[in-house]
């Protein structure tokens, strides 16, 4: 199961630094100078912390899919 984790964390760590991060760096940095820079930074993270969000919620639900038993009875927030 490790592995599993690291493979997604690697992942979402690829997609943020070279699809996001650095493209909109450069954007930034060429629209606003250093106001740019930092907006594109925000902008990087907003979208990635939502895109792990969105990724956790995905991955809970195939595990409790998976495994009836999961997550244990009385754990978390939703737990009735």
């Amino acid at each position: 199961m490790s592995a599993r984790k690291a493979t997604h964390t690697t992942a979402l760590n690829l997609i943020r630094v070279g699809e996001l991060l650095i493209p909109l760096l450069i954007v930034g940095m060429r629209v606003g100078g250093i106001r740019g820079i930092f907006a594109g930074r925000l902008l990087t993270d907003l979208t990635v912390g939502a895109l792990g969000l969105f990724w956790v919620e995905r991955v809970l639900a195939i595990m409790s899919t998976a495994n009836p038993a999961f997550p244990p009875e009385g754990a978390g927030p939703r737990s009735h």
